[in-house]
This record gives structure tokens, C-alpha cells and sequence, in this order.
């Protein structure tokens, strides 16, 4: 919908008193940075992407943040000049329904690492991708998730389209410590399940582990033998999927 629907849903999440970043009303919107700060850590949240699905009107091309290093490097340093203890970094790249990173990937995750982000959070895949920490030039470690998947979608593109990976950030501020930490990170394994299109309650995002264990404890709810099952598999999918040996 063009500038049209950026302005309609970005006036929404206002309503909803939600966060954005990465699109903007305005050009001057559009250089502010989303620094949240909570319990004394400031956040700082970065979006762009590879493109969209329609083209930009030339006198909007400000409303959508596209994937350009000078600005992004620009963007990451100003973050930290404003006093972000964390930047969280969010790309949509990749190729769907792919399970493998490409190399424009890597390439990209090399350069905001050495650029100074903390977390390099993937999306657009529609599919599970690797996930890696490495050390920054500042000696501290970076989170690479490549890809998520998806949370919730109608499209099924494959198999493992309905697999989705919620991350877990622990950081910790120690008292009378000058820089806060990344103190744990696990992930959330979870499912979407699509019971069919005369169904009351179509969808529903499942935890998969939280299933499984009242299944088998025989707590029965949402979840019968033939769910349970697919769940089983899901939890096997994802480990071959984050555990894989990419080249």
C-alpha cells in the first residue's frame, strides 16, 4: 500500500502503544533511533531490508530503511553516541524458503559485526537458519540468528514453514559495575498449528516443549496424538536444522 500503508500501520501501533523501527511517517522520523531503556540498560533497535514488494514512490523512499552499509554504519555509531549499552540490529535478507544462509548473508553479518552491533537478528526466509556468537572489535560477543522463521503465516511453503525459533536475551547488570553483559541466550521452540479453514480457532502458536510434556503427562488439551506427534518431529527438525555444517 506504499506510504499510504506505512502511515495507517504505523499509526496503529501507536494506538497499541507498540515499538516500531525501520519505517517512518516522515523524514525526520526517519532519522530518529528506537532506544528502549529498561531497568537502566538502554536498547537500541535497527531495521532494514533488502527491498520491498512493490516499488517506492522516489519522494518516500525515507518511510522504508533499505539495506545500505555507509547507513547502517552511520546509523550503528549514532546509536551508541546516544548512549545504547546494546544495539539490536534486524535484517530481512535471505532467500525463502531456504535453510541455508547465502553468502550476501555473511557478508552483511561480518560487516555490522565489525560495525559494532550486539545482536544480528534475521528474518524473510520463512525458514530456520544457523545461528553463531562472535567477538566484535570491542572484544564482546555478537549474536547472529540468521534466520527465525515465522512466527505466524497462511503461506506453507514447505514442511518447516510452521517451525518458529523465539529467542531468549538475558543480559545482567551487576551492582556498582560500569558495562551491563549478555548473561544467557536460549530459544523458545515453537509451532504453528493450522487445524483447517472450518475451524472456529484456526490457528494457534504452540510451545512446542510445553506441549509435549502435558501430552505425555497426560494432560490433554489442544494437543492430540496426531499434533503430538508433529510436534515430536518439530523438536528433531529444529536441532538438525541449528545443529547442520554449513560450508
Amino acid at each position: 500500500m506504499g506510504l499510504r500503508g506505512v502511515i495507517s500501520t504505523l499509526d496503529f501501533l501507536d494506538e497499541l502503544g507498540l515499538s516500531w523501527a525501520g519505517t517512518a511517517r516522515t523524514h525526520g522520523e526517519s532519522q530518529n533511533i528506537l532506544i528502549k531503556d529498561i531497568d537502566g540498560i538502554k536498547l537500541a533497535f535497527l531495521s532494514y531490508t533488502y527491498g520491498t514488494n512493490i516499488p517506492m514512490d522516489e519522494a518516500s523512499n525515507f518511510s522504508v530503511n533499505i539495506i545500505q552499509k555507509e547507513t547502517m554504519q552511520n546509523d550503528i555509531k549514532r546509536a551508541r553516541e546516544q548512549g545504547a549499552d546494546f544495539i539490536f540490529v534486524n535484517m530481512h535478507w535471505g532467500e525463502s524458503r531456504e535453510h541455508i544462509r547465502n553468502a550476501e548473508q555473511v557478508e552483511l553479518a561480518n560487516f555490522l559485526v565489525d560495525a559494532g552491533a550486539d545482536f544480528i537478528i534475521g528474518a524473510h526466509p520463512a525458514a530456520l537458519q544457523q545461528m553463531e556468537v562472535r567477538r566484535n572489535s570491542l572484544d564482546r560477543n555478537v549474536l547472529v540468528a540468521y534466520s527465525k522463521g515465522n512466527l505466524i503465516s497462511g503461506v506453507r511453503y514447505d514442511n518447516f514453514s510452521n517451525i518458529t525459533m523465539v529467542l531468549n536475551i538475558e543480559i545482567t547488570q551487576r551492582a556498582g559495575a560500569e558495562e551491563a553483559f549478555i548473561s544467557r541466550i536460549t530459544y523458545e521452540p515453537t509451532f504453528l498449528l493450522d487445524r483447517g479453514t472450518n475451524a472456529r480457532e484456526r490457528f494457534s502458536i504452540l510451545s512446542i516443549r510445553q506441549e509435549i510434556n502435558r501430552f505425555e503427562a497426560g494432560v490433554y488439551g489442544r494437543v492430540d496424538e496426531r499434533t503430538y506427534n508433529m510436534l515430536v518431529q518439530a523438536i528433531g527438525d529444529i536441532q538438525k536444522l541449528l545443529e547442520r555444517i554449513y560450508n
